[in-house]
């Protein structure tokens, strides 16, 4: 099942990972504060791929 999935992700997916892993562990506040930066984050990289 990992072979087939790593044939359809693009290779730098374990680099991005390793960054949200970062960001996420940068955050601050309770859960629901981090879902709004997550959030908010999502948006501004939506908006650069547009």
């Amino acid at each position: 099942m990992r072979q087939w999935l790593e044939g359809f992700l693009p290779e730098e997916t374990d680099v991005l990972l390793d960054k949200l892993y970062e960001y996420r562990k940068s955050l601050k506040g309770d859960f629901d504060q981090k879902i709004v930066a997550m959030n908010a984050l999502k948006e501004k990289l939506l908006e650069k791929n547009d």
